[in-house]
């Protein structure tokens, strides 16, 4: 029996285009430079596997609007429904046949600066005098 959803969504698509970039250009197997080299972004390629919850085998899968799905609704080896989703970052050789892989961009928090600057017309620093607990501080005068 064939599976609509993706047919659907494929259909779907032509009627809702994305205003923004889809990240098509991405080689998904260079895990060491990804930037997508249409909008410039840092990509982070997630490999994800649909477990069986009883037994544990792999089966197929895809994504429909950042959801992952089995293809087979049943699996073959207990027969049960319900399914497990295992997200990695990297991908082993023999793990190729059952991954499917999602691209999401790395947001950056901005770092914090801190700027320093001198003022060239001091006539007045203040001192703080160590030997008392509290800080008590002296005005001191610069000849000009």
């Amino acid at each position: 029996m064939l599976n609509w959803k993706p047919v659907l969504v494929w259909i779907y698509s032509f009627f809702l285009p994305r205003k923004e970039c889809d990240h098509k250009r991405v080689n998904p197997f260079m895990a060491f430079n990804n930037y997508c080299p249409d909008c410039g972004r840092e990509i982070i390629v997630e490999w994800c596997f649909v477990c069986c919850s009883d037994c544990g085998s792999r089966r197929s899968g895809y994504f429909i609007y950042d959801r992952f799905y089995p293809v087979e609704k049943y699996c073959r080896q207990c027969g049960n429904k319900h399914f497990e989703i295992e997200i990695k970052n990297r991908l082993e050789i023999y793990e190729t046949n059952f991954a499917s892989y999602k691209l999401r961009e790395r947001h950056k928090t901005p770092q914090s600066k801190t700027k320093v600057w001198l003022e060239t017309d001091i006539t007045t620093l203040t001192k703080v005098s160590t030997p008392s607990p509290q800080f008590q501080f002296a005005p001191i005068t610069l000849p000009s």
